[in-house]
């Protein structure tokens, strides 16, 4: 969550010369409204389904892409080996202080929906990334994304650590 998953992954795949697919983005295309509005109106669990149908849709329709997932979805089910079958995961890493500065004023982000009007919303986004690290950590690559390196000087860094042929340079 607010690591930079969007925006690094958009300017990896430019770089690469890949398809570049944002799971959220095609989420509230396709059902018309806004994750915010799919967590508010149906819940987590129809959101986590939809982004599981989703991902072994694109499993089967995509080939060269980089796919943006949302913060959860390595987290359910088969999700992240189905993920790691299919291709490198990368783990954005980000310290928990960077993430809530970026967000502790946002409503957009559903996690924080959960968050709202809890006493201590930095201790339940600290359990909640405790839960999530089990998950993370088991991506093929782990790169630190903190705010003193550009989204660009990320997607570089992931192709060469990953070897992968540029297509274009990144300004």
């Amino acid at each position: 969550m607010a690591s930079g998953k969007s925006t690094v992954s958009r300017l990896l795949a430019q770089k690469l010369g890949y398809r570049f697919i944002d799971t959220d983005s095609i989420i509230e295309k396709e059902e018309g409204r806004t994750i915010r509005e799919i967590f508010i109106q149906e819940g987590e669990a129809y959101f986590r389904h939809r982004e599981e149908k989703l991902l072994k849709r694109i499993v089967h329709e995509s080939d060269r892409a980089v796919v943006a997932t949302g913060g959860g979805m390595p987290c359910v089910n088969e999700n992240l080996e189905l993920m790691k079958e299919q291709g490198y995961t990368v783990y954005l890493k980000s310290s928990l202080g960077d993430i809530f500065s970026r967000v502790k004023n946002t409503v957009d982000r559903p996690v924080f929906l959960r968050l709202a009007g809890d006493r201590n919303p930095e201790e339940v986004a600290k359990s909640l990334m405790r839960r999530r690290e089990a998950f993370y950590n088991r991506a093929d690559l782990q790169v630190w994304n903190t705010n003193s390196r550009s989204p660009a000087e990320t997607a570089r860094e992931i192709a060469r650590m990953l070897s992968l042929p540029e297509k274009s340079g990144l300004q």
